[in-house]
């Protein structure tokens, strides 16, 4: 039987491509599975929490550590364990059951959080801080009425003059020398465990300790400080180096790995935009503008009053801590100076990184959260608008996420300004119309 060759190519064809769909099927079910199976391993212990919450609650107990949260999740059990949220060997994140300790007379969910400890030994976390704090610090060695040794303080004024050398440098914030550093970053009552010594006001090393531990979270720092703009979760405070925070979960809704966002009303996808939108002005025009360097639908959360928040704070940057990191990166080319979401530019003949970053917050959120683009699963929350606005919409984004706003020799900036932000925020409170 004769078969004409386009006939037999053609068939060809249609079964080579019916092979590599069933060998592609295969391999996504093989790497789904194996995928999964390698995420199932990463997922955190809630034994492994609890134990490290038990730990810490005897530290407490022992007076190794303090904290305003402290007699309320160890003593009187207002703060209970739920479950936790992180992957294994990232920092620890537990959300907890909070009764009538972080709003008052409330029973709300909340979150614990700290920062890996490489010692999984708690106390041997601790003995290797206090040695760190000693480099640092004049310890002062307090007796009692037998001259028998009992503690160690630590000057008051030299712990606040390193607390505001530490936020200057990150945060390019001046605390001047009348105003309490103590109370911006830990609170009121910092003041009940002063004691005098020669004269001089100090510390007991139980403080310094959980303080300077804090301190050295960059999420801690970054929600306390910038508390008013209600950008962050609210810190509710703290028992030694564990902080309390304000639950704002991803809505998983927004996740296409789960379903469509044609099945999210377009409301709610505008509101979610829109506070987005917010946010990063806010962050663009504070006296020290935030840079954002990893930017993606799952980092922003919504509290219980439907107020968005971004949860993931250990990328963000001021501008003086933004520049530091690129002056000090070497590199051979412009990927070596892209940090995360965060662009720069390789100068060839240095070998390093010039100072500044070629795009911006805004670009970062069109590009990754906003405009449609179904290569990734975490984007393009604002897919399918209604007809009477998609176009107008469409291009905005894309002029957005795309277009280069300035050219310095080979360098193209891509930083969208405040004009185009509003006019994205005016199409869609329009859309709402429709």
């Amino acid at each position: 039987m004769w078969i004409a060759p386009q006939t037999l190519y053609r068939n060809k064809r249609v079964v080579f491509a019916l092979l590599l769909t069933c060998s592609g099927w295969f391999i996504f079910r093989h790497l789904t599975k194996s995928g999964l199976a390698s995420l199932k391993e990463m997922e955190c212990s809630h034994t492994d929490s609890e134990e490290m919450i038990k730990e810490l609650c005897s530290l407490y107990t022992k007076g190794k550590v303090i904290g305003d949260k402290c007699d309320a999740m160890c003593n009187k059990g207002n703060i209970h364990f739920k479950r936790c949220l992180n992957y294994k060997g990232g920092k620890h994140v537990v959300l907890v059951n909070c009764v009538d300790s972080c709003e008052r007379g409330q029973t709300v969910n909340a979150v614990l959080k700290m920062n890996h400890i490489k010692d999984k030994d708690m106390i041997k976390h601790f003995d290797k801080l206090d040695r760190e704090l000693y480099d640092i610090f004049t310890y002062i060695k307090v007796f009692d009425g037998n001259a028998h040794h009992v503690d160690y303080w630590i000057d008051a004024k030299i712990l606040a003059h390193k607390t505001r050398e530490m936020l200057r440098n990150e945060f390019g914030m001046v605390v001047d020398d009348g105003e309490d550093v103590f109370q911006l970053m830990w609170g009121e009552d910092h003041k009940n465990l002063i004691e005098m010594n020669d004269d001089n006001p100090a510390y007991p090393i139980n403080f310094v300790r959980t303080f300077w531990s804090l301190l050295n979270q960059n999420e801690y720092k970054i929600s306390v400080v910038f508390e008013k703009y209600k950008i962050f979760p609210r810190i509710y405070g703290s028992c030694g180096p564990v902080y309390l925070s304000e639950y704002a979960p991803f809505d998983e809704r927004l996740d296409r790995r789960i379903q469509n966002f044609e099945m999210i009303s377009w409301r709610k996808r505008v509101s979610t935009a829109i506070h987005i939108l917010n946010i990063v002005h806010t962050a663009d025009n504070m006296k020290a503008p935030l840079h954002f360097c990893d930017v993606k639908t799952p980092h922003f959360g919504t509290n219980s009053e439907g107020e968005v928040r971004f949860t993931d704070s250990d990328t963000i940057f001021t501008n003086d801590t933004m520049t530091t990191l690129f002056k000090t990166t070497s590199c051979v080319s412009d990927k070596d100076c892209a940090f995360f979401d965060c662009w720069g530019v390789c100068n060839q003949e240095t070998e390093t990184c010039e100072s500044y970053r070629t795009n911006n917050n805004l670009q970062c959120v069109c590009s990754s959260i906003l405009e449609d683009k179904k290569e990734n699963v975490y984007e393009g929350i604002l897919a399918n608008p209604p007809k009477a606005v998609m176009k107008n919409l469409q291009s905005l984004l894309k002029e957005c996420a795309h277009s280069v706003t300035e050219q310095m020799g080979k360098v193209a900036f891509k930083r969208p300004s405040v004009d185009l932000l509003n006019k994205l925020t005016n199409v869609l409170l329009d859309s709402l119309e429709y």
